[in-house]
């Protein structure tokens, strides 16, 4: 009878170290699949990242393509060759214009930045 419950306490004890190791396996295999994630995940936020500063890169440089256009003397240049009775209106025009073109411009630039710290990706260091 004690040589049967020996082996019997043997057999546990084995089943119980198998057991042990079958855990630690399985959370190893939880921490890899949420390491896998994670590793998605930074991937794609900073494929996202890159996209957003191009699109801002994108509109900074209208913003200063439009700010040199501004300039009197540009304007100046760009209404000169229409034959116009009252070139000042055509000048007043095109200040209207490319203001009117400034604050959509910058108004993209708001909101592409508004919504990119509003979705909580604001650490351009991802």
């Amino acid at each position: 009878m004690k040589k049967t419950i020996r082996t019997l306490s043997t057999q546990v004890d084995k089943l119980n170290d198998k057991l042990t190791q079958m855990e630690q396996s399985q959370r190893s295999l939880v921490d890899l699949e949420r390491l896998s994630r994670a590793e998605a995940r930074s991937t794609a936020l900073r494929a996202e990242l890159r996209d957003v500063q191009a699109k801002e890169s994108d509109l900074e440089a209208k913003a200063e393509e439009i700010e040199i256009a501004l300039k009197p003397e540009n304007i100046e240049r760009a209404t000169a060759g229409y034959g116009h009775d009252h070139p000042e209106e055509l000048r007043d025009q095109r200040r209207k214009q490319l203001e009117s073109e400034k604050q959509r411009t910058r108004k993209q630039l708001d909101q592409l930045a508004a919504s990119w710290y509003a979705s909580g990706r604001s650490d351009r260091h991802v």
